[in-house]
């Protein structure tokens, strides 16, 4: 393999990044549901005082950086503000937004937003001083359409000087500059934005907060992805060190009683759903309510750390409960590297250079791990390429059934909880192991088969 395109792979690494980044970011705004909410019930925050609730929701907001805009730039119809959401007021911010989507300009909402306020008071005073305030408020709260609360006001009977002139002035107003048809305006705002702050931070390995316990999301994600890569690496040494023999042996005697054996369990193993087999399992090997002989396995749900132990003392701890578990993850796996080892097997066995060393007189063992594994060894190489990157992904089903503390349990907690940081960081971790797995695979290549070359 040449330097320059091992180079160029790497180089490619950072663009495929920042798309994983970009959609994740995107994604992430695209979720149903406001932060700040999410936020507030997650940490248990509640409040009578609908002002305090208002003051303490524009702290988060403005903490999280909600409050600037979302990319470097934007488009946006010509009447709309330059960044809507520098309003932090949850209420208020919903209010301009449905006004400035039905076309009127961002200054007249400002001037009828502040001629509201202005009734609230005057109508909420102990006094009483301005009751036609107070009928004309509550018709543009009932009416949140300019048309509709003009033509409600102008409906009424107003006795003397009590007809609020300036409320119906900015009402015609409004409706005399609503827009049907909008230019569009480019407004430019620099490293001051949401997804610059996000980048950065993902730059210097900080996901942010969970929005559940306001701990770091890089710490939860690394403590998960300990338990995770540990899961993932023993499945892929037993499936290694089970399936390569067998698929060897199964293919050179083709037909055999062995091959028989193997060719039958693995079309089970293949039909077996990951989630049935593991609720199996769990049902029949962790508990004697069948027979004392069938409770092999402790019960599942009893992961307990003890405070300044290490990660192999809690894994040697833990060691017996990853038995299922592993046995779950590469039950399908076995299956298909099984039968793929022995179908080329099957084809090498009768190819020029496999007939040579048994002229030779080479033992069975010599020819099938010194002439027909090197030769099968690409194939197996790419299904392994393949399957630890969704092993990592597809943990979920077996560390969620087993209470596993990995990637896949804090992923679907996550997910139940609206803790997004916590889900996209996941994502882009998975999206990195991914990449760099099949840089690796691409190196392996030609170590096993010097043949192959790389074209820049």
């Amino acid at each position: 393999m040449s330097g320059k395109y091992l180079l160029k792979r790497i180089i490619l690494l950072f663009p495929g990044l920042f798309m994983v980044v970009f959609l994740a970011f995107l994604l992430k705004n695209l979720v149903p549901g406001d932060p700040v909410e999410t936020i507030m019930l997650n940490r248990g925050m509640s409040w009578q005082d609908a002002a305090l609730r208002t003051s303490e929701y524009s702290k988060i907001y403005i903490s999280e950086g909600l409050n600037k805009p979302l990319f470097y730039f934007s488009v946006l119809p010509d009447h709309y503000p330059p960044n809507i959401r520098s309003i932090t007021d949850p209420e208020q911010n919903k209010e301009i937004s449905f006004l400035l989507k039905n076309g009127y300009p961002y200054p007249n909402i400002l001037e009828f937003l502040n001629l509201k306020n202005n009734m609230e008071k005057n109508g909420s005073a102990t006094n009483a001083s301005y009751p036609a305030d107070s009928l004309a408020h509550l018709i543009l709260q009932k009416e949140p359409l300019p048309e509709k609360a003009l033509s409600a006001i102008l409906a009424e009977k107003w006795t003397g000087n009590s007809r609020p002139t300036s409320c119906i002035q900015i009402l015609e107003n409004m409706i005399s500059n609503r827009k049907s048809w909008f230019l569009p305006s480019f407004h430019f705002y620099g490293t001051n934005n949401q997804f610059h702050d996000y980048f950065k931070g993902l730059l210097k390995l900080d996901f942010g907060l969970s929005s559940k316990d306001g701990k770091k999301v890089t710490d939860k994600i690394f403590s998960a992805l300990k338990w995770t890569s540990t899961l993932v690496f023993f499945s892929m040494m037993i499936l290694a060190l089970v399936s390569i023999p067998l698929g060897l042996w199964s293919g050179r005697y083709e037909n055999g009683k062995l091959d028989i054996w193997t060719g039958n369990l693995s079309i089970i193993l293949y039909a077996i759903p990951v989630f049935w087999l593991a609720s199996m399992l769990i049902i029949f090997c962790t508990t004697d309510q069948y027979g004392w002989w069938l409770h092999i396995f402790p019960s599942v749900g009893t992961w307990y750390d003890v405070p300044g132990s290490s990660f192999l003392q809690n894994l040697a701890k833990h060691a017996s409960q990853l038995i299922l578990p592993v046995l779950c993850m590469v039950a399908n796996d076995f299956a298909f590297l099984i039968r793929l080892i022995k179908k080329q097997t099957i084809e090498q066995k009768h190819q020029l250079y496999v007939k040579m060393a048994i002229a030779k007189g080479l033992d069975e063992k010599s020819i099938l791990t010194r002439h027909i594994l090197p030769n099968v060894g690409i194939q197996i190489l790419s299904v392994f390429t393949g399957s630890i990157p969704a092993a990592f992904a597809g943990s979920l089903i077996v560390e969620v059934i087993f209470n596993i503390p990995g990637m896949g349990r804090l992923l679907y907690h996550s997910i139940n909880s609206s803790d997004w940081n916590v889900v996209f960081g996941i994502l882009i971790v998975l999206a990195f192991l991914t990449i760099m797995i099949n840089i690796i695979g691409d190196l392996m290549y030609v170590r096993l088969n010097p043949k192959i070359s790389y074209h820049d």
